[in-house]
């Protein structure tokens, strides 16, 4: 009895041993592969163009990802404009660190169908797609607060364009008052300084072509 007694606490005893070494090994393991207490801190890349925000961090044993950007037209394009983990954490050497830039060029939006709308929805159109609000220049035509055409750069946009949004848009939009020219014929006695000023109205603007609403 007193022998199976004995038998049963060397048992014990091996496993408790065979515990404690796999504690401890397993600590050192853990140590060693999570490196702990190896650290290095995250420098400030923001502001550097994502090469050299790149460049920076390799020097300091980290990777860069871009994960995002937005464009910002008063800073330089593929500037970091925000960094994870922040500058001054201490992380562990090989993180990798998240950037989000300034896009190298603006994004670009299609454009509906504008024409024949009034200028009020036509602007909130603009606005929801993320363009600046239109110029607005007024023509004679019956048809009030209608937009007659929409223009870029003096260069007319149909739908389905596509436009950067830092595109200035402009709209020929109807005033109310259509004054309809007269065409002069070989009978007729009137000089043309005779004919009214509405009916000259179009071709006394010195303007392009392009800019001219449809008729």
């Amino acid at each position: 009895m007193r022998i199976r007694f004995l038998s049963v606490g060397l048992h014990i005893l091996i496993m408790l041993a065979v515990a404690v070494v796999a504690v401890v090994a397993l600590y050192f393991w853990l140590d060693h592969y999570t490196r702990h207490g190896d650290s290095v801190e995250v420098p400030d890349v923001c502001g550097l163009y994502y090469l050299d925000a790149d460049a920076s961090l390799a020097e300091s044993q980290m990777r860069s990802l871009v994960i995002d950007s937005m464009y910002i037209d008063t800073m330089s394009p593929g500037v970091v404009l925000d960094q994870v983990p922040r500058a001054g954490s201490a992380v562990k050497s090989g993180r990798t660190v998240y950037l989000t830039i300034n896009a190298l060029s603006p994004r670009k939006v299609t454009m509906p169908e504008l024409k024949n709308l009034s200028y009020r929805q036509a602007e909130a159109i603009v606005k929801g797609l993320g363009l600046s609000a239109p110029q607005i220049i007024y023509w004679n035509s019956e048809y009030k607060d209608l937009v007659l055409n929409v223009m870029v750069d003096g260069r007319p946009v149909e739908a389905g364009d596509k436009l950067p949004v830092t595109a200035r848009v402009v709209f020929s939009v109807g005033n109310g008052m259509y004054a309809p020219t007269r065409r002069l014929t070989a009978a007729d006695s009137l000089s043309v300084d005779s004919l009214s000023v509405d009916s000259l109205v179009v071709d006394s603007l010195s303007v392009e072509p392009a800019m001219l609403p449809p008729l």
